[in-house]
């Protein structure tokens, strides 16, 4: 008897699935923007990558909280826009030069960080 309401049950939902349908705001340049920092890999200036690159141009990326409600300015997503900025360019490596949280008192800010670095793409 349960196998069989089972059955009857999974019957019903796949008759009524038919008209159902499903939408969503995903698609591939949602992806491929969001992941696209992943794709190029960071150095810092004591640990150079070890292949042979050269320079593309220099990046910079920043992380600014407008809002006392909104998320602290990090480091990371400083560094992460940095990644994209850089892959916008065609790299596949950034060497970070340098990060640094500003205080301005003019600032739309309220709290800041600013990376700048070097896009490289390495010959692999």
């Amino acid at each position: 008897m349960r196998n069989s309401l089972f059955i009857l049950g999974a019957l019903f939902l796949a008759g009524c699935s038919s008209s159902y349908t499903f939408h969503s705001n995903l698609d591939k340049q949602n992806f491929t923007e969001y992941f696209k920092a992943g794709d190029v890999k960071v150095y810092k200036p004591d640990a150079l990558p070890t292949s042979a690159y050269r320079a593309i141009g220099l990046v910079t990326g920043e992380s600014c909280q407008t809002l006392s409600s909104d998320k602290v300015a990090t480091e990371a997503d400083a560094r992460t826009q940095a990644r994209k900025n850089a892959a916008d360019l065609g790299a596949n490596g950034l060497i970070i030069r340098n990060c640094a949280t500003l205080n301005e008192k003019n600032s739309s800010c309220m709290t800041h960080v600013l990376c700048s670095g070097q896009a490289i793409k390495l010959n692999n």
